[in-house]
């Protein structure tokens, strides 16, 4: 694997001074390319190089080779390193990025000394559960879609989820299903959702992978049919929870912005994706609309399913991850599945004969199909939406998967069918 460069511009707890080496310039660290979200691997190379025990707040910038990475120390640690503190001032082109302040209301764990005021929560939360903690919080993952960290308990791992502004729901929702469906959920033990946080029990399951073969696949189906067929009683209580209502008709709207806005698409994709997707946008309005008539009432729609948010326990589904959840047509949860291919004879047994009292088995596959033809046109419209929420500054980290639901929309298939690069 190929490693990158990675600069730290290492803040005080104040945020007004950074590290720097004696000749001036930002301490660097060399890291194996993986996602810029992981924690370990950076906060590792920092201790062992230099010593010091920093906590990551963001990824500014990242190039094939290259990373800036901002992160926070207390201002008398850096006495044990070759380091000394410089004026934030001289950091030149990264100070916009450094104090923008909608990066701070969305993510606010970006700015020196949310760590401390987290840790603390954590601390009294587990206190008045009478669980013992085990050592400070470790980060897990930090990026402008969650912040998630563990630490070790008398009671076993402890998780906690600090979710920004964009996905202002989830810790509610997340919650909500803790107590509705609680051996298909992660036990939420403590939140605050003012601030968005949680703390959630480790299940000690193992995540969905290649190795679980087509014949376990089916009850697991069955089980993530049964679980939204059920959220569908407690509508009111989704929508009071603040989850947005996505109808089919945000295909069309899509469709009709594609078509008023190229420009917006400009170098995002190639001319080539964009004539493949021109020419398949009448018949995926076709669809949208004979879905607005869908024989299949809306309810819970995870929006993110894939097999890094499966866990299997005892041979049962544990679903995460609900940020980007909605009120929609339930089966775009199944037809948006990214990771592994399903057998359609596996959905059909399994899946959509859940749902066999709204209709016979052809109709609900017909339904099915026409979902599976416009679920990565109806993903695109989501994650558009969701950019005019997003810091702008940030929003380079999440513009690859929107990129990448592009590029299948001509394809006209459940995702899961698809080989991605």
């Amino acid at each position: 694997m190929k490693s990158i460069s990675c600069r730290l511009i290492i803040l005080d707890e104040t945020g007004s001074a950074c590290a720097k080496d004696i000749s001036g310039n930002l301490p660097e660290v060399f890291l194996s390319r993986e996602h810029h979200s992981w924690s370990k691997p950076i906060i590792k190379a920092v201790k062992e190089k230099y010593g010091l025990d920093i906590k990551i707040l963001r990824t500014l910038s990242e190039t094939q080779s290259t990373r800036t990475q901002s992160c926070e120390l207390p201002t008398e640690s850096l006495s044990t390193s070759d380091l000394i503190w410089d004026t934030l001032d001289s950091e030149g082109g990264n100070i916009d990025s450094l104090q923008d302040a909608n990066v701070a209301r969305s993510t606010p764990w970006t700015q020196p000394g949310w760590n401390s005021e987290a840790e603390s929560w954590v601390s009294q939360a587990l206190f008045e559960l009478d669980i013992s903690q085990i050592g400070r919080l470790i980060q897990h993952r930090v990026w402008s879609v969650s912040y998630v960290a563990y630490t070790e308990t008398n009671a076993g791992r402890i998780w906690f989820k600090a979710s920004p502004t964009h996905f202002a729901t989830e810790t509610a929702v997340s919650h909500w299903m803790s107590s509705k469906f609680p051996k298909s959920s992660p036990r939420v033990i403590a939140w605050n959702q003012t601030r968005n946080w949680m703390l959630m029990k480790s299940f000690g399951a193992r995540q969905w992978d290649e190795s679980i073969k087509q014949k376990s696949v089916g009850p697991y189906l069955k089980t993530l049919a049964q679980l939204q067929r059920r959220s569908s009683l407690y509508k009111g209580d989704l929508t009071n929870i603040g989850l947005p209502i996505k109808y089919p008709s945000l295909i069309t709207k899509f469709i009709d912005f594609i078509g008023e806005n190229p420009a917006e698409f400009q170098g995002m994709v190639s001319t080539k994706i964009m004539n493949q997707i021109s020419s398949v946008l009448p018949e995926l309005e076709k669809d949208a609309y004979a879905l607005e008539s869908s024989i299949i009432p809306i309810g819970l729609e995870h929006g993110d399913l894939d097999a890094g948010n499966v866990f299997i326990q005892c041979n049962n589904p544990i679903f995460t991850d609900w940020s980007d959840s909605s009120i929609s047509h339930p089966f775009y949860t199944l037809a948006s599945f990214w990771g592994t291919k399903i057998n359609l004879d596996v959905i059909t047994s399994y899946y959509l004969d859940e749902w066999s009292d709204y209709g016979s088995p052809k109709q609900l596959l017909n339904e099915y199909k026409s979902v599976g033809r416009t679920a990565a046109t109806f993903r695109s419209a989501s994650y558009l939406k969701l950019k005019d929420k997003y810091p702008s500054s940030s929003w380079w980290e999440l513009a690859p998967y929107l990129l990448q639901m592009l590029r299948l929309i001509p394809s006209m298939r459940p995702i899961y069918e698809i080989k991605h690069s």
